[in-house]
């Protein structure tokens, strides 16, 4: 099968470099959509677990990057200035997500892969104690107290319009996310749950202030309107069920899986807090996804124009995963003297109020150019394959960090997903230090 992904990719690849000619079409866009379906439901169906950062990936990857014909053909939205008026731009940034995500699928196949993890033989790799949890879920509810004391509250005024995306703590929330992501994975990792007994008995069997925790949170995301983050913490509770408790199975699974994807088109309709939007397209509902789908063009342009940054942009981004870093280096380098990362760039270009956020395969683009993404995205799928093989706790966590981030992954820079999981281990590590427990360390 990696021979046949890889001949998709030198196709797109060649229409890319414009040595095959191809108009912007709503037939060549339906051919690259049904390519795409075929290659996934290719990867997918041997897969016996498919509650796993792949199938996520795919699905995110798909909005952010193949819906721009259909965008520009509805003329209106959000982001919408923000396509590139150069039908060619567009065709080749769709290749060049094309090729990208090929290489990317090479990378899963590459990698060895070994029979999914499974509770019976993983209490003995992940060695996570009750007092490590109980750390973990304090951690998590002092990070929201912090985020609360610093005006956390106006998060939740934001797509009503009341206040600026940029006057709103997002930073803070990223952190608070984070930490419950580590305390999920320590409240699971420490309770011998039944998987005979009722859903309701073994949930109750878990950290009564991990469930405290987990109210507020979910609560307070589902009100915010952040589909995205909302699903940064349902993710890896889906897959620690499916993991620690009982193995869901796959009709189960879709049933959820529908159920969410209605709440989610209910929760973008109300979160303007105007009641629920009328007389809207199908494509309306993946909003979201506009300024993403628009970057591709956008770096294509860019890059044509002034040439990759070389990964200039990067540095202050690499910096940031050791924390402090950026502060003590910032003493004695002037960072604006670089290129600037991608999400900033692109919202600049437009002197938007809005973040627009990016692409990944656009965010590569614009750094190492049309290599970078193919080299990046086969890494990508090593890593990731890499992480459901590993047993070892801190892997384990990444991989939990790592797919509930497959959602936002496609419409972020790389190295944002790189940070939280470096930070993500230094928590553990703090956690299972404090817990006081020899054999953890």
């Amino acid at each position: 099968m990696i021979i046949l992904y890889l001949i998709i990719a030198i196709v797109y690849c060649l229409i890319f470099e414009e040595y095959i000619y191809v108009d912007f079409t709503a037939k060549y866009t339906l051919i690259t959509i049904s390519t795409y379906l075929v290659s996934n439901v290719l990867y997918f169906r041997k897969k016996k677990n498919i509650i796993n950062f792949e199938f996520f990936f795919a699905i995110s990857f798909f909005a952010a990057c193949f819906l721009t014909y259909f965008i520009l053909e509805e003329g209106v939205g959000f982001a919408f200035f923000a396509f590139s008026t150069k039908p060619i731009s567009l065709v080749r940034g769709i290749a060049l997500a094309m090729t990208g995500y090929h290489f990317y699928l090479c990378g899963l196949l590459r990698a060895k892969e070994i029979n999914p993890i499974n509770l019976n033989n993983g209490k003995q790799w992940l060695n996570i104690s009750r007092s490590a949890a109980n750390w973990a879920n304090w951690i998590c509810l002092l990070t929201f107290c912090c985020f609360l004391a610093m005006g956390g509250m106006s998060v939740l005024y934001i797509y009503s319009g009341e206040i600026e995306r940029e006057n709103a703590n997002i930073g803070l929330l990223l952190y608070w996310i984070l930490t419950y992501s580590v305390s999920i994975f320590t409240s699971f990792a420490s309770v011998d749950f039944n998987a005979s007994k009722s859903v309701w008995f073994n949930i109750l069997k878990l950290n009564k202030l991990f469930l405290i925790n987990s109210t507020i949170i979910v609560v307070f995301l589902f009100i915010s309107g952040y589909r995205s983050q909302l699903m940064q913490i349902v993710l890896p509770l889906f897959i620690c069920y499916n993991v620690f408790i009982k193995k869901i199975s796959i009709k189960v699974f879709f049933t959820i899986l529908l159920c969410g994807m209605a709440l989610m088109i209910v929760i973008g309709m109300t979160r303007s807090g105007e009641g629920i939007e009328n007389n809207v397209s199908t494509i309306h509902y993946f909003r979201d996804f506009n300024a993403a789908n628009a970057s591709l063009g956008f770096f294509v342009d860019e890059v044509e124009r002034k040439g990759i940054t070389g990964g200039s942009n990067y540095i202050q981004q690499a910096l940031s995963i050791v924390p402090f870093l950026q502060s003590i280096i910032g003493n004695f380098v002037d960072f604006n003297s670089f290129a600037l990362p991608s999400s900033r760039f692109y919202t600049g270009a437009f002197d938007t109020e809005s973040g627009f956020g990016t692409n990944i395969i656009g965010d590569i683009y614009y750094t190492f150019g049309l290599m970078g993404v193919v080299i990046i995205m086969y890494i990508v799928g090593l890593f990731c394959s890499s992480l459901s093989s590993l047993k070892n706790k801190y892997i384990f966590l990444m991989y939990l960090i790592f797919t509930g981030n497959s959602i936002f992954m496609a419409r972020v820079e790389l190295l944002y997903v790189v940070r939280m999981l470096a930070l993500g281990c230094i928590l553990l590590y703090v956690v299972n230090l404090m817990s006081k427990k020899k054999y953890i360390l």
